[in-house]
């Protein structure tokens, strides 16, 4: 199994019950490059890139931080940069905004590493981290109650992109998209508050049901 960078090897008693969930066939991309520029001129369901942006937009493309390596951004992130510059977008008005959330902040190497010195050595990035209070501005309350406050990076942003694998998630029902908002690049308090709603209502009994992996329809 995965781990990390490595794998790791493990044994199970004869008479342990394993279920084996496999998942549809899909062929291997081996022309990254390639797949990225279509997904770009045409996407599901919205106009392509480069008649969403504007020339001289200030563009924010917010990326996973390195717990999910896994999503390559150090191969989709040139393809993506050369679309906007022919969209009139210049590197210099590009940010990368790495959605931490609460994690922990990276070091230079795993800058690297995640994004690829290619991609740093264009545009410039900053890691929005939650216990940064003055990087944040409150924007709204939600209906149960919890203030949302964004990175003042995204705010300021004439254009936002977010970036990410959709997955899976044990308790969102799907990581990616939304959560690049919430709780990738908002504040503590605002991560806190709505992550509180994975537990039961009721107190003692652990978490709350709705709170599955693959729900969405009345995830609470």
């Amino acid at each position: 199994m995965a781990f990390g960078e490595k794998e790791l090897t493990i044994d199970l008693p004869d008479n342990q019950s394993v279920e084996v969930v496999e998942g549809n066939f899909a062929p291997a991309i081996t022309d990254v490059e390639a797949a990225v520029k279509t997904a770009l001129q045409n996407p599901i369901g919205t106009p392509p890139l480069s008649k969403v942006v504007a020339a001289g937009d200030k563009v924010a493309i917010i990326v996973s931080d390195v717990t999910r390596q896994w999503v390559r951004h150090d191969l989709f992130l040139p393809v993506l940069l050369d679309e906007l510059n022919e969209a009139g977008v210049p590197d210099s008005n590009i940010q990368l905004v790495v959605a931490l959330g609460a994690h922990r902040g990276h070091s230079d190497a795993e800058n690297i590493q995640n994004y690829g010195q290619k991609v740093l050595d264009r545009v410039s990035l900053i890691q929005s981290s939650a216990l940064n209070e003055a990087d944040f501005k409150k924007i709204g309350t939600t209906s149960r109650g919890v203030d949302v406050c964004i990175n003042k990076n995204v705010l300021d942003a004439d254009k936002v992109i977010l970036t990410g694998g959709i997955v899976y998630h044990s308790m969102a029902g799907f990581g990616g998209g939304r959560k690049s908002i919430l709780p990738g690049v908002s504040g503590y308090q605002s991560i806190q508050g709505n992550h509180r709603f994975c537990l039961s209502p009721v107190e003692g009994q652990g978490l709350n049901p709705n709170s599955a992996p693959g729900n969405l329809a009345t995830n609470d």
